[in-house]
């Protein structure tokens, strides 16, 4: 999750690494679905969006950040 500025949030930003058989032409869709299933489950919204493969950042011990601030 990125979080751009202080609560409460209504939208949050969900940067999401994509698999490695994920095509370009996949993105968008797989974005808005992952959009729509979170709003539905969690009843919030969330700009996600698709990051290429190991493209986030890591820890010592190859764990993703959680959080970005």
């Amino acid at each position: 999750m990125v979080v751009t500025c202080p609560g409460p949030y209504d939208n949050l930003d969900i940067n999401v690494e994509r698999g490695e058989r994920i095509g370009l032409a996949q993105i968008e869709a797989l974005e808005d679905l992952l959009q729509r299933k979170l709003k539905d489950a969690l009843e919030f919204t969330a700009r996600v969006a698709l990051d290429p493969v190991r493209s986030i950042p890591r820890t010592e011990m190859d764990k993703t950040a959680r959080v970005v601030r």
